[in-house]
């Protein structure tokens, strides 16, 4: 499973439509019908039943879509956790060192984030 895969499956349940969905994603309508097409394939089971020309989910597929809805959920938590906690500079030089470099720019946040450590 890829993540570009997971993000047409969740285009496509939320917008309704192949088409929409590939707008939305900045992608050709015939790439999303092949990420879709193998990532049915990497789950093992249908994700969508074609019915007169469009897509409705299959009670599997409305199961999978909410596991990947709280994955989506967690990682935008993630983010923000991150953007909160330290600017940018810090969590990617700081997150190992607390010395480094970039101390000097935002001490503040740095001690803060390895005070206790």
């Amino acid at each position: 499973m890829k993540f570009q895969q997971i993000s047409a499956f969740k285009a496509v349940i939320e917008l309704g439509t192949v088409t929409a969905a590939a707008n939305y994603l900045h992608i050709a309508q015939p790439a999303v019908s092949r990420l879709i097409a193998s990532l049915e394939e990497a789950v093992g089971f249908p994700l969508f039943e074609r019915i007169k020309g469009r897509l409705q989910p299959t009670s599997q597929g409305r199961a999978f879509y909410l596991e990947v809805d709280r994955a989506f959920v967690g990682m935008e938590r993630l983010r923000q956790s991150a953007s909160t906690r330290l600017p940018l500079c810090c969590w990617r030089r700081c997150r190992y060192c607390p010395t480094c470099s970039c101390r000097k720019r935002c001490g503040y946040a740095c001690s803060r984030a390895f005070r206790g450590r």
